[in-house]
């Protein structure tokens, strides 16, 4: 039976309250801005052909700001965190909630673990070309890996100040690099970009699909609620200031591209990949990119596994997972979850290099790919819920705002799910004739039907269970006095 004890053992209490800024900066190392510059924005000019690319972004940027007010409101109304799973339980109840919690555990950890092959391979050519050390890429792994296993169990607070200079770092490099490029345009018009030329249906759609997916990270702000100074605005500020920097980041570096390389974007993109990037700027310039670019995905490791440990301590808290997991030491870690997650990190380690697949296409592209597919069909879940919730307390406040804006957020979201869904062979880099897409699609599906069943057989079997996973709903005046940060008998280890 769990007793509620001790209200002011609170993040506060434990001198752990983290501001807007670590936050932030938890959300912008998931985002991978430099990741993205360098890797997909080449990918879509490759894969699309479509030269209007820095439009595709803000347009994909337009649509992802829809969401956040409902988002950002409701996680004003689930004070204990557990972001997506929390809101869809309270608007659409448990047995759509659970299904949500136990998908969302599965895309965040294909999302962190996937990191440990791209940086793998980065890792090894790098140390070939400037240090003269040839090792398996899956030695750079294991020694990433044994780093974020420890770093993770740090306290938020000084892991958010690391990933801050990481994620300053990369960004005034993915900045610096496009002003050099801008300033050496190739002939013709330097705003082509901007003009719409060449949009197509038919090229518009892998764009979206591609740009939606270098956003995600974004609204991992939520789950760091119950930690944070001020959640109302802190949460806020952080993930307007999170979607709005990517964005921002995001048209520059694709405009850069498209300005520096003129006629010749897509070829040079085609040919050079993330090279094509670096190339814009210096030779100095390059060597700082590249080397940040292993700091950016140090960095994504990180958000991540932060992120996702806090998952597990939500479901725990609530029933879904051994209650060990919800234990969290003097440093405010739920330690146990954490080291869950390094143990899934080291056996994709292991399964990739015994199995002999390949640690960038196999691992990085389609676990990578795979996990944004499934938070982009949980956002539009969620806005659908937001919906939900707020139909049926009026009193919650604007009836625009809270319904209107969800209920639009939705319908884009779910366009860009289908456009995702549609395009996945393409996100994958994979031929349309492959079965590897559609058995991802499957077996998200048998997840999502699991988490179902479980609920269902809870709710027969273990009728007391089955009510403590659907969260109390927090008015929002009582969810931002620190209140929430009441534990529970046996969560400090």
């Amino acid at each position: 039976m769990r007793k509620t004890v001790r209200p002011a053992a609170s993040a506060a209490a434990r001198g752990q309250e983290i501001g807007a800024g670590e936050v932030l900066y938890f959300a912008l190392a998931s985002v991978g801005v430099l990741l993205v510059v360098s890797g997909v924005v080449p990918t879509a000019y490759r894969a699309t052909g479509l030269t209007s690319l820095p439009l595709a972004f803000l347009i994909v940027g337009a649509v992802l700001a829809v969401f956040i007010p409902g988002y950002v409101r409701m996680t004003r109304h689930t004070p204990y965190g557990g972001a997506m799973y929390a809101i869809v339980a309270l608007g659409l109840g448990r047995l759509i909630g659970v299904p949500v919690a136990w998908l969302a555990l599965a895309a965040y950890l294909l999302l962190g673990v996937a990191l440990y092959g791209l940086f793998g391979v980065e890792m090894q050519g790098y140390a070939q070309a400037h240090w003269g050390i040839d090792h398996s890429w899956w030695v750079w792994a294991l020694a990433v890996w044994l780093l974020v296993t420890v770093l993770g169990q740090f306290k938020t607070r000084d892991i958010g100040r690391l990933l801050g200079v990481l994620s300053i770092a990369e960004i005034a490099i993915s900045l610096v690099i496009s002003a050099t490029g801008l300033q050496h345009p190739a002939p013709g018009p330097i705003l082509h970009a901007f003009s719409g030329s060449g949009m197509t249906w038919a090229s518009l759609g892998p764009a979206f699909a591609i740009c939606v997916l270098g956003f995600i990270g974004f609204e991992t702000t939520a789950v760091y609620r119950r930690e944070v100074r001020n959640p109302r605005r802190t949460i806020t500020s952080a993930t307007i200031a999170s979607l709005a920097i990517s964005a921002l980041v995001y048209t520059v570096a694709s405009w850069a591209l498209d300005a520096h390389y003129g006629a010749q974007t897509v070829a040079v993109s085609t040919a050079q990949g993330p090279g094509a990037f670096f190339a814009m700027g210096t030779s100095s310039e390059a060597l700082i990119g590249n080397s940040l670019l292993l700091t950016s995905l140090l960095a994504a490791l990180l958000g991540y596994h932060n992120g996702w440990v806090r998952y597990v301590y939500t479901g725990a808290r609530h029933g879904m997972l051994p209650g060990v997991f919800a234990k969290v030491g003097r440093s405010g870690v739920a330690r146990s979850a954490s080291l869950l997650q390094s143990g899934f990190g080291l056996a994709t380690i292991a399964a990739t290099a015994a199995f002999g697949w390949n640690p960038q296409t196999q691992l990085f592209y389609i676990g990578g790919t795979t996990g944004g597919l499934a938070i982009l069909a949980l956002m539009t879940t969620t806005s659908a819920a937001e919906v939900r919730y707020f139909l049926g307390h009026r009193q919650a406040g604007s009836t625009a705002a809270l319904v209107l804006l969800p209920a639009l957020a939705a319908v884009l979201l779910a366009g860009m799910t289908v456009l995702a869904a549609t395009h996945f062979s393409l996100l994958l880099g994979i031929a349309p004739d492959d079965p590897t897409a559609g058995r991802i699609l499957i077996g998200f599906s048998i997840v999502a039907l699991l988490g179902l069943s479980w609920a269902l057989a809870t709710r027969k079997l273990a009728p007391e269970r089955y009510q403590a996973l659907k969260p109390a709903a927090a008015s929002p005046a009582l969810s931002d006095t620190g209140a929430h940060d009441a534990v529970t008998a046996g969560e400090a280890a």
